[in-house]
């Protein structure tokens, strides 16, 4: 099986989003305090200065480094918003990965095992998906083996059976053939 590339970036846009803009703004929230310490800063010399030449240096620079820190301010909120996007990815990507996998079985596709990109989140849930499904194979072949035998079984018994019982026999056996069938489609 070979490497699994996605190649939709936005499998879950509402989520993906959602995640990134909240976990953008509380960073940018929290990163607001160094700006707005830098910028209140210039306040305490420009109140003990009188020389007006100074003042308007000082008030120019206050100015230039507001104008500095919205810039970066601005930046690093787009820098984030892009990296949660793609750790998002990380996350919305296996879950969409095993949902699609999920609707393909309940649509009665028959489904290879699962497996995540390398650097996808959840790499345990494909493990744990992989080895239920196996034990749910092994217990439909265990199922589909004691079929086999009880069909065997009364086979064996049609076979010895008086004609009142054969009639019997034939039902059970087509009941139960039915069943089996029944069973392998879902």
């Amino acid at each position: 099986m070979g490497a699994y590339k996605r190649t939709i970036y936005f499998v879950n846009p509402r989520f993906q989003i959602k995640f990134s803009l909240f976990v953008s703004s509380l960073v940018f929230f929290c990163s607001l305090i160094y700006p707005i310490i830098i910028y209140e800063g210039y306040d305490h010399p420009i109140e003990k200065t009188s020389n007006t030449e100074l003042l308007e240096r000082l008030m120019s620079a206050k100015s230039d480094i507001l104008q500095l820190l919205i810039l970066l301010q601005i930046i690093f909120f787009i820098l984030v918003f892009i990296i949660c996007i793609f750790q998002g990815h990380k996350i919305a990507g296996p879950l969409y990965r095993l949902k699609e996998h999920l609707n393909g079985i309940k649509a009665g596709e028959i489904q290879e095992k699962i497996s995540f990109r390398k650097g996808d989140n959840f790499q345990e849930l494909a493990k744990d998906y992989n080895s239920a499904m196996e034990a749910v194979n092994r217990i439909m072949a265990e199922k589909d083996q004691r079929f086999e035998e009880l069909n065997r079984y009364l086979a064996n018994r049609l076979a010895n059976a008086s004609e009142e019982e054969k009639e019997i026999y034939r039902e059970i056996l087509h009941k139960i053939s039915s069943f089996q069938k029944e069973n392998r489609s879902k």
